[in-house]
């Protein structure tokens, strides 16, 4: 074989693999339009059904379960926001030493840790505004029926209520964040056996 030849089998292989570099791209950034499309979708029907839920009359005339509904949603956006922070400070190598010993969950944590732009972005951004705009509703229902009670200015009432559900859900997620830096591991491992546990079931079903 002559140099010439040896030539094109050089630029033969140079330009397949430019062309896998290429390809590999495109799919990436189609993959990327298809995630944002679906978190959209996601976030406006999911919107849509807890807004409506929390605007249902059975809620309203209830001030109690409103208040359920309250606590239930803030305790899930100040999780998913730990999660959100946990995924993006954890690092893989611990796990990958826990599936190597086939420990349960520890390939589901590897997934999350992998996708973990994604995760954190579902949990952070589109999980935090749907609480956020839950809350709002059942906050904005619940100041309506404390001002009926104590006889007091309606807008009043709101602007309080919704303030002081703001400070602590802020204040919570604060402290949150800082327990999930602090056991980014754990929480990631707890998530990827939830999520073992889950498929585990629906297999024996």
């Amino acid at each position: 074989m002559d140099d010439k030849d040896t030539d094109k089998q050089i630029d033969k292989t140079k330009d397949k693999k430019e062309h896998k570099h290429f390809n590999s791209k495109k799919a990436s950034k189609r993959s990327e339009y298809r995630w944002v499309i679906i978190i959209v979708l996601i976030t406006f029907l999911t919107a849509i059904m807890f807004t409506f839920l929390s605007e249902s009359p059975n809620i309203r005339i209830n001030p109690l379960v409103s208040l359920i509904i309250l606590i239930v949603f803030m305790f899930l956006g100040i999780v998913a926001d730990m999660i959100s922070t946990a995924v993006t400070a954890a690092d893989s190598p611990p796990f990958h030493s826990m599936s190597s010993r086939k420990i349960a969950g520890a390939k589901e944590s590897i997934l999350l840790l992998k996708n973990a732009e994604k995760v954190s972005n579902f949990f952070g951004d589109v999980i935090g505004d749907i609480v956020g705009i839950v809350n709002g509703s059942i906050g904005a229902t619940l100041s309506f029926y404390i001002s009926g009670i104590f006889n007091v200015n309606e807008a009043l009432c709101v602007v309080f209520t919704l303030a002081f559900i703001s400070s602590a859900t802020v204040g919570s997620k604060a402290i949150g964040k800082s327990l999930a830096i602090r056991k980014c591991e754990q929480i990631i491992f707890f998530v990827g056996k939830f999520i073992y546990l889950v498929s585990f079931w629906k297999k024996r079903q």
